[in-house]
């Protein structure tokens, strides 16, 4: 073998490492993406729904609404995204519901599972 067949072999081979690297690494531990963690919110309350807020599980503050409209009537649905998220977030997530009249509820979602989330009575 020529010198420089064997130098295009060993690039060849380092190239191929290279990217078999990047692909395990991609392939590690299961990462919670942004549009892994957005939801479609039906609300079946009965009621309008004024306000909604989420916070991780184990946080005990909200953060802001993220309804994105004045209100969503009963009967509807509506896509809630989340901002600013990063591959730690974690999936269990709380939602607080705010309806016409002040009334509130809370729900704990899995926002990994990508079900819809279905706003209680």
């Amino acid at each position: 073998m020529k010198d420089k067949d064997r130098k295009r072999l060993k690039l060849w081979n380092l190239a191929f490492a290279a990217a078999a690297a990047l692909m395990l690494a991609g392939f590690g531990a299961p990462r919670a993406h942004a549009s892994q963690l957005d939801f479609t919110l039906h609300n079946a309350s009965g009621r309008p729904i004024i306000l909604v807020y989420v916070s991780p599980a184990t946080v005990r503050s909200w953060g802001d609404d993220v309804l994105g409209r004045p209100n969503l009537p009963h009967g509807e649905s509506a896509r809630i995204s989340f901002m600013e998220r990063t591959p730690t977030d974690p999936c269990f997530w709380d939602v607080k519901f705010v309806y016409s009249g002040g009334t509130t509820a809370v729900s704990r979602i899995n926002a990994c599972s990508g079900d819809p989330v279905i706003a209680p009575r």
